[in-house]
């Protein structure tokens, strides 16, 4: 057919972060044939607001070093793939508390996510020392404590309460006042919760 013998129409759909493009070219006969279809796909860049959709994926525990836990950033009920639709960014990562975690858009989305994320304190416990001796008169105590599920390189120090000392014969509770743990010489006493355990100081 001649040019002056033919219509046009166009059929758009947006898809995900796509436009679906259909061309069709018809002859204006009764039969209305189709002489050409044309399809295409054009991207387009999406701003992407949806703070709901950007969920970390992993539950934290404090362990000494930068946590990077992965997440989940989901347009509608597509999944985006890190490095090609986002790059991610961490601050305030290693000691228990509050983290965040930034996500820079890119390819065909823009703008940035913001959300945070808890580091748990590590669960530990700490047992006071237990000592025995015949009794000579003079008092028996001791410090010392030891920790279970402390991280490795991590050291730790108790003091004991003013009644944790036995003269005569029998047993005294040897009681935890207070424990610190460090890592170096940096105090990381915080990022624990602790549960403590009594010994036994016995005269004999």
């Amino acid at each position: 057919p001649s040019a002056h013998d033919v219509s046009a129409s166009t059929h758009t759909e947006n898809i995900a972060n796509s436009i679906k493009l259909k061309l069709s070219v018809y002859d204006k006969s009764e039969s209305a044939r189709l002489v050409k279809s044309f399809k295409a796909n054009m991207n387009y860049l999406t701003k992407f607001t949806n703070a709901e959709s950007f969920e970390v994926s992993t539950a934290v525990v404090y362990n000494g070093k930068d946590q990077t836990p992965g997440v989940t950033i989901k347009d509608g009920n597509k999944t985006l793939v890190e490095e090609t639709d986002y790059t991610l960014s961490y601050a305030n990562n290693k000691n228990a508390g509050t983290a965040t975690i930034t996500a820079k858009l890119r390819g065909n989305y823009s703008g940035e996510l913001t959300t945070n994320f808890t580091i748990n304190e590590r669960k530990i416990t700490v047992t006071s020392g237990s000592s025995s001796k015949d009794y000579d008169g003079s008092a028996l105590t001791t410090s010392a404590c030891t920790a279970s599920g402390l991280l490795s390189g991590h050291t730790v120090t108790c003091s004991m309460t003013s009644g944790s000392s036995r003269t005569d014969s029998g047993t005294t509770t040897n009681t935890i006042n207070t424990v610190t743990i460090k890592n170096g010489s940096t105090d990381v006493t915080a990022n624990y919760t602790i549960t403590k355990k009594t010994g036994q100081l016995v005269i004999n």
